[in-house]
């Protein structure tokens, strides 16, 4: 049992990714159909999660190279700007690269992947008429989705399927 066992919800729980993995934290229960969607969604457009190293980054557990720092600073200004030019008000720059960079500090996926999984879970929540979320507010709840503890980094595309479902029957 895990400190996540129970956190969100009592009645939370584990739920089969289509990988076989089991993500590491509480999902409500969903309809298989809703589940099976968002994860063909979410692979179609990212493609299944490797487990060697993407173009940039490291995926050993040791500190991110300065490429892959750059970039995700960069992703997450851009992340900032689609959220300008979508009309919301956004933070400064520094607080998306600051939520940028917590979620990658917590998750194995490239810098690229992260932004592109924020893209798609805002997609999939906007088709469904929820339309409080923001780029920015994504990266945030994303990374408060997975705990600073959880030992190694994580895969994180099932997380934002399974957020993006979660708020879906919750919204």
């Amino acid at each position: 049992m895990t400190a996540w066992d129970g956190h969100l919800d009592p009645g939370a729980r584990r739920v089969a990714c289509p990988s076989g993995r089991q993500p590491s934290y509480p999902v409500r229960s969903v309809p298989a159909m809703r589940r099976a969607a968002c994860a063909l969604v979410l692979l179609a457009v990212a493609g299944c999660g490797s487990s060697g190293t993407d173009s940039i980054g490291s995926t050993d557990g040791g500190a991110p190279t300065v490429e892959a720092t750059t970039e995700a600073a960069d992703l997450a200004s851009q992340l900032r700007d689609e959220d300008m030019s979508d009309g919301h008000v956004v933070a400064a720059t520094p607080d998306y690269q600051a939520a940028f960079a917590t979620l990658q500090t917590r998750c194995s996926d490239s810098p690229a992947r992260l932004a592109l999984y924020v893209r798609n879970a805002l997609h999939l929540l906007q088709s469904k008429g929820i339309n409080d979320e923001t780029r920015y507010t994504l990266l945030q709840h994303l990374a408060d989705s997975v705990p600073a503890s959880a030992g190694p980094p994580l895969n994180c595309q099932e997380i934002a399927g399974a957020y993006a479902i979660r708020e879906n029957k919750i919204g």
